[in-house]
């Protein structure tokens, strides 16, 4: 499901490339182009939503890190740590104590 959900998503966005090459991104293959970087991130982004369903509650933060997660995989060094920072910020608010 994560698979096809993650060809359609992205293929919505104008984003397309073969089947067998998002399947190895979704299971772990490094992308190397700036569209597999979005497919990726996109498919991060999912397997958070997947992962913490049940304890995710529709916040800014959440929101702000997904956008972080679909971004991150296109960004430079400098702004990789930058967006990490705010993540992990983020995620930290979103937590509960």
């Amino acid at each position: 499901a994560i698979i096809e959900s993650v060809k359609e998503s992205n293929a919505l966005e104008g984003i397309i490339t073969t089947e067998e090459r998002i399947r190895d991104i979704v299971r772990g293959a490094a992308p190397i182009t700036h569209d597999e970087k979005e497919i990726s991130g996109y498919k991060d982004a999912l397997s958070m939503i997947h992962r913490e369903h049940e304890n995710m509650e529709l916040t800014e933060e959440i929101i702000l890190s997904l956008d972080i997660l679909l971004h991150l995989k296109n960004s430079t060094m400098i702004e990789h740590q930058e967006l990490m920072k705010k993540l992990q910020k983020l995620l930290s608010k979103s937590t509960p104590n």
